[in-house]
């Protein structure tokens, strides 16, 4: 079990090592009691030019966490249950010839990787090109409005989302999700 705090800021001025003492100080225990603390998240708030700062989501384990986060009414302070997640399994037939994968976005990137670190050679199809030359399809589009059907804002390594405004984010709290971005 831990307790996950959400939006603790930073300004730029302020170093990161102050991060544990403010978790401490939201929590309102000493930060010497923390058995572990991990930096779950960090984004830069910069909606204000004067006022510029890193916001942050923490996560820590300390002892009797249910007593201490039933103090709080605070809904940027959160109990994380174990969530007992299963380990991922492989299957144990030998396959007659690759797997094959279609599309290079972050599922096929991610499916190819988990394939390949298991000793098969997957097959990845995209049907555009490669990033830097993708790049310069969509800005020629952007500019020009000529859309080229095989490498655009839609196809080609990266997927759809190479061209977001990073703003993707999952709503399932499911420890694997670590894994994941650790991979990437």
């Amino acid at each position: 079990m831990t307790i996950r705090i959400n939006n603790l800021t930073l300004s730029i001025e302020e170093d990161i090592s102050s991060l544990k003492k403010k978790a401490a100080s939201k929590l309102k225990v000493s930060e010497v009691n923390f058995k572990y603390f991990k930096i779950l998240k960090e984004s830069i708030d910069a909606r204000k030019k004067n006022n510029i700062k890193f916001n942050y989501a923490v996560e820590v384990s300390l002892e009797k966490e249910r007593k201490i986060i039933n103090k709080f009414r605070d809904n940027d302070i959160r109990l994380e249950e174990d969530d007992n997640a299963e380990e991922l399994t492989y299957g144990d037939l030998n396959l007659n010839s690759r797997p094959v994968i279609i599309g290079m976005g972050p599922a096929g990137m991610f499916a190819g990787l988990l394939l390949a670190e298991k000793g098969y050679r997957p097959l990845v199809i995209e049907r555009g090109e490669s990033v830097d030359n993708r790049t310069n399809s969509v800005e020629h589009f952007w500019k020009t409005g000529e859309l080229n059907t095989e490498s655009n804002v839609q196809f080609g390594e990266g997927g759809s989302g190479t061209f977001s405004d990073g703003k993707l984010t999952t709503r399932i709290k499911d420890k694997r999700c670590d894994y994941v971005i650790d991979k990437f």
